[in-house]
């Protein structure tokens, strides 16, 4: 498959892990900032697709495009291992049990040089 030159990514995030053990995330654009909110972490257990884990003391990058999209703020939300496997997903889902979470526009991201470091604390 080939891309076209507007294929190309707009920006990219990096999401870094500063711990010592394997984190898991997921990452979520909203399109108005009243959609925000604890309820809206993703119906699915990010453990189900190794694309979204970050092994310890490692990163992952995430490519985002901004034409055609209307997206306002992007959120990030990070779990840590012991968090998934004490609690089942329904649980984790519904009471919001993230270690953290990161709701940004793009200029704060891009204020904070397009990096998010989980540190665990």
């Amino acid at each position: 498959m080939t891309g076209c030159p507007d294929d190309d990514p707009d920006f990219f995030v990096d999401l870094k892990n500063e711990t010592n053990d394997i984190i898991f995330y997921h990452s979520r654009g909203y399109q108005d900032q009243t959609e925000i909110g604890m309820n809206n972490i993703l119906d699915w257990d990010p453990r189900t697709n190794e694309n979204f884990s970050i092994m310890q003391n490692d990163y992952v990058t995430k490519e985002y495009d901004l034409e055609n999209t209307t997206i306002v703020v992007y959120s990030f939300m990070f779990y840590a291992s012991s968090t998934l496997e004490e609690n089942d997903w329904e649980t984790i889902r519904d009471e919001g049990l993230y270690e953290a979470r990161f709701d940004l526009t793009y200029e704060e991201l891009e204020a904070m040089d397009f990096e998010i470091v989980f540190t665990g604390e």
